[in-house]
């Protein structure tokens, strides 16, 4: 009993404002055993007779205690213990009648209820379920609503019983939505009901069951926005969206009336309007097509935006101001302006530029002639915002839309032109590099200091993308830029002098080292300097990023002599790259505590938890990376001594913020997103870097090598199977056959190539299952061209990861050779699916390039798989597109050059059908010539090295093979053409010279065609005449 008084002295001390009370508890509470601080909680909690906050704070750190030690302390307790305080807990919140308390207390019975449910969903406690179906059907208000909260809060607490109980939760939830004059109980349901949906597997359970809910659940938004006093619901109902949007279809419209009516009631908390624009847009990014059903709703909802981009009010000390006033951002109408901006820019993305950019056309010109400066701002932020959106249809009138925003850099309204500045260097981003070579003579033609930043910027912009075409400029511009740079030297000058040292060195590439050189040394002293100066430097110094980026654009101009300043700006540059921004798996009150620390992002991982990222740094440690990468690739063996160093940073970075699946793009609120954008870039300048070190490391011997592969093959093989990011998991891929073609045989034994079949065959049948999704959605009622130009996108993703897999066997078979046909055995069902007819042509083309590389790379031993690629080669290489073609004729060639003398009867019979290929009418055009030239090679092959062994008049075969040159187009096959004719002459071949060589003048004429074309080059470079 002593100990317990104690305890609860502990927990009052726990809460007292007094810092070093408070500090001295926490220490004392985390010294408790679990066991014994398990049995205090338990204690003080239903103690009806502690001060309120005390229960609660007892609660709380129960609730905290099963969600993360839970295996700590409960399995060590006796049965009947557990069963006693599981009994307790029921019977303490029925009879608790302080409503904070009991809320407590459910949310210790969900998180006890969810820890207790075994590996096959069975509920360990069938008790709880007893209790809350009693409590949804008392008459009793708190013990409605404390079912109500446990759904809420965990719903999948029923287990696998849960279709058992399917039409009990109905109708508890359907009652309890339309409870009369209890609008807590309403509130509450409609909380627990969009959980419900939630968290369905089942897409038949959510469509019926959130057909009956969702009145209910728009009318308790409705109740709830007039309260204001609770926004719990309006957030969840957004993540309904995201998940089950097309639920939401029956009654669309009115969840869009609602949203707006919503977003544009003015009466209410400006937090609450963008909840209801969120509404609007989270359902553009997750059902375009469905929202595009609704045309009379898209007006409406982009006037809104517009509308909160004009809530922005006049401050005179603004044009005054050489900085951006962050505490502006925090302002209510400010924030408004910002998120009616955001809103665009996402809807824009979401219902595409077809439906976006006539709208745009319509009103911006209006904004622009509005004597509001307001309007204005709007209309050049708005242009800002829906270029990616609109790029396509936008790139067709963006001369137009470049002449209207360029008078605006002469408004009279500061942030009119600042807005300007903003839509030019935008649309140099989304645009390039066509803006900068149309528009670069309008806008290379004495203002505050932050005008001149952003005109740094846009001029760095210009310059990086106009390349060459700026060296008109460069010295008109570099004296200019050199003098800020060397005098620019103050603290409130910091963000210039960066933006001015990263221009410089972006001119100097765009210009290139002839032109740059004249300034290399003055702008090599100039950053030495700096780099020097840097311990001085303050951590947040903007400076820094800058000068790492510009050192990597001088090591690509300087080349390797750039290694002598490797030890001054490698320090620095691996500290950066080396920072481990703060992660954290909270739950809800945790999170809220940290919420106004600068730099931490959360993502809402069910009702009680949260993802935490600190991204603080972030962007500073990504571009790092990319810095080494460059160091890497320019200074190949010369950057050997940092090689291990860097590849210890890099490997982590493979899965970098995406484990789990917690920080997919859907998860993530757009608006803030741009961590995720950040640690996208990382694990792919990560990938980027192996292949690149292992290359600067080989100088350190063999030994050191495989050392260093056994570092990066695991993590590197994991990021390969889990990568979510079609681009990035294309570059992890890339990287593996880089580095496995770079250290070649020996290099994956054979369990790793068990490894990786098994990686490639989960590719393949994901390939497979989004071909059939897709066939769906075409079937589907919302579907429309912009959803057949979405699905166009996917099936070009998938054809890119496709052909990476033929890239990797390709790698794996052209270094491991025959010691990899075990691999490619378990891969070879996958390989065959893509081969029918009446597979996409794409399929068909990679099956036929994988089959192609294992004649090339296994040679006689790929005879054992012949009935598997014979007959498609046969059969497909007169197929209607150019590019099957071409694979199926590079097939006969590898037969013919490596397949032995048992491939000689196939070699034979496809004589013929490659002759017609290059017959055929207009087999000579741009799209039919490289399928035309492989089958000409090809023949070339099958009568070098099968010649004694056809079945066909090979001296009638060699002349008229010889009358189809030259061949030029395909550079590779340049080279195996023209080396069999050059042995042909060597062997004095009486069909190519002719009698008494009469045929000389014409074999020379076909060189010399050959030559004039490019497709040899004088130097012999394409002319290999490989064995």
């Amino acid at each position: 009993m002593a100990e317990q008084e104690q305890f609860d002295r502990l927990l009052s001390e726990l809460l007292s404002e007094n810092g070093d009370i408070r500090k001295k508890a926490e220490a004392t509470l985390e010294n408790i055993q679990p066991l014994n601080k398990a049995t205090f909680l338990v204690s003080a909690f239903t103690n009806v007779n502690l001060p309120t906050e005390c229960r609660q704070m007892g609660a709380v750190l129960f609730r905290r205690q099963i969600f993360s030690s839970f295996e700590k302390f409960w399995p060590e307790l006796p049965n009947n213990v557990q069963e006693r305080w599981k009994g307790e807990l029921l019977s303490a919140v029925q009879k608790e009648q302080i409503a904070l308390v009991r809320r407590r207390m459910c949310d210790v019975v969900a998180e006890l209820a969810r820890n207790l449910i075994d590996d096959y969903g069975t509920q360990g406690w069938p008790e709880v379920l007893q209790f809350l179906f009693t409590c949804g059907s008392s008459n009793e208000i708190a013990h409605k609503e404390s079912a109500l909260y446990l759904i809420n809060y965990f719903p999948g607490i029923f287990g696998n019983r849960q279709s058992h109980y399917l039409e009990v939760i109905r109708q508890m939830l359907m009652q309890s939505l339309a409870a009369a004059n209890t609008v807590p109980i309403r509130m509450m349901a409609a909380r627990a009901a969009v959980s419900f949906l939630i968290s369905q597997e089942d897409a038949t359970v959510t469509q019926r069951m959130g057909g009956d809910f969702l009145p209910g659940i728009l009318q308790a938004i409705v109740e709830c926005a007039k309260l204001q006093d609770d926004d719990s619901l309006l957030k969840s109902f957004i993540e309904l969206e995201e998940n089950c949007p097309k639920m939401l279809r029956p009654r669309l419209e009115d969840v869009l009336s609602l949203a707006l009516e919503i977003a544009k009631n003015t009466d209410l908390e400006d937090s609450w309007r963008q909840l209801g624009l969120e509404m609007l847009v989270t359902l553009s990014e997750v059902a375009p097509a469905m929202l595009r059903k609704f045309p009379r709703f898209l007006p409406m909802i982009m006037n809104e935006m517009l509308a909160m981009m004009l809530d922005i009010e006049e401050d005179p000390e603004w044009s005054l101001s050489d900085e951006i006033d962050d505490d502006d951002m925090t302002d209510d109408q400010r924030h408004n302006a910002v998120a009616g901006e955001s809103a665009l820019d996402r809807f824009a993305c979401g219902v595409g530029g077809k439906t976006m950019l006539p709208y745009i056309i319509e009103q911006i010109p209006q904004f622009l002639q509005n004597q509001s400066w307001q309007h204005r701002h709007a209309a050049l932020m708005a242009i800002s915002a829906v270029g990616e959106g609109c790029h396509k249809q936008m790139e067709t009138v963006l001369e137009q839309v470049v002449d209207a925003v360029l008078p605006f850099l002469q408004d009279q309204h500061p942030r009119v032109r600042y807005a300007a500045c903003n839509a030019l260097g935008q649309m140099a981003t989304d645009f390039a590099p066509i803006f900068e070579k149309k528009f670069h003579n309008k806008l290379v033609q004495k203002g505050t200091k932050l005008v001149l930043e952003q005109m740094v910027t846009t001029l760095a912009a210009i310059a990086d993308t106009a390349e060459e075409k700026f060296t008109n400029y460069y010295d008109t511009f570099m004296p200019n830029l050199k003098f800020i740079m060397q005098n620019a030297t103050s603290k409130e000058l910091r963000l210039l002098r960066g933006k001015t040292i990263e221009c410089i060195s972006l001119i100097g590439l765009a210009v290139g080292t002839q032109k740059f050189m004249q300034d290399a040394n003055d702008v090599m002293q100039l950053l030495l300097k700096s780099q020097t100066d840097a311990n001085d430097m303050e951590d947040d110094d903007p400076q820094m990023s800058y000068m790492i980026s510009a050192w990597a654009r001088m090591c690509k101009l300087l080349g390797p002599s750039f290694q002598q300043y490797l030890p001054v700006v490698m320090g620095p540059l691996l500290k950066t790259a080396s920072m481990k921004p703060g992660i954290a798996f909270l739950d809800a009150d945790d999170a809220k505590n940290m919420t106004e620390e600068e730099g931490w992002h959360f993502v809402n991982v069910g009702e009680q938890h949260t993802f935490g990222v600190n991204t603080a740094g972030l962007e500073d440690k990504a571009t790092a990376c990319q810095m080494l990468v460059c160091y890497a690739r320019e200074l190949k063996e010369g950057f050997a001594d940092y090689a291990e160093q860097v590849v210890k940073i890099m490997v982590p970075n493979l899965t970098f913020y995406y484990e789990d699946n917690i920080l997919s793009t859907k998860k993530v609120p757009s608006r803030n997103r741009c961590w995720n954008r950040i640690a996208v870039l990382k694990r792919f300048t990560a990938a980027e870097s192996l292949p690149l070190l292992l290359e600067c490391a080989k100088i350190k011997g063999e030994q050191y090598l495989v050392q260093m592969w056994a570092y990066i093959y695991p993590p590197l093989l994991k990021a390969i199977q889990t990568e979510p990011e079609v681009d990035i998991l294309e570059q992890h891929m890339e990287s593996f056959s880089k580095c496995v073609e770079f250290l070649g045989r020996g290099c994956l034994d054979d369990a790793k190539m068990q490894d990786v079949a098994k990686a490639l065959n989960e590719m393949m049948d994901t390939h497979f299952k989004r071909q059939n999704e897709r066939h769906e959605q075409r079937k589907d009622e919302d579907y429309d061209e912009d959803v057949e130009e979405n699905l166009q996108d996917e099936d070009d993703d998938d054809v890119k990861l496709l052909s990476k897999v033929s890239d990797v066997i390709h790698s794996v078979l052209g270094t491991q050779a025959e010691t990899a046909l075990p691999m490619f055995e378990t891969l070879l069902p996958n390989i065959i699916r893509l081969l029918p007819q009446d597979r996409p042509w794409t399929d068909r083309q990679w099956g036929l390039c994988i089959f192609d590389d294992l004649i090339e790379f296994t040679g006689a031993h790929a005879f054992k798989y012949k009935d598997y690629f014979l007959a498609p080669l046969h059969q497909y290489v007169c197929d209607n597109r150019p590019e099957v073609r071409q694979a199926a004729a590079y097939g006969f060639g590898m037969l013919g050059k490596y397949g032995g003398p048992d491939f000689a009867p196939a070699c034979s019979g496809g004589i013929e059908q490659l002759s017609a290929v290059v017959a055929s009418p207009q087999s000579r055009s741009e799209e039919n010539i490289n399928a035309t030239e492989n089958a000409i090679s090809a023949i070339g092959k099958i009568l070098q090295h099968h010649g004694g062994r056809l079945s066909v008049n090979v001296d009638e075969v060699l002349q008229r093979w010889f009358s189809w040159l030259p061949v030029w187009e395909d550079r590779e096959e340049c080279g195996q053409v023209f080396g069999f004719v050059c042995d042909l002459i060597e062997g004095n071949n009486a069909v190519i010279l002719g009698p008494n060589n009469s045929n000389l003048p014409m074999v020379l004429a076909v060189f010399a065609e050959t030559f004039i074309k490019e497709g040899l080059k004088e130097d012999g470079k394409y002319c290999v005449g490989a064995p």
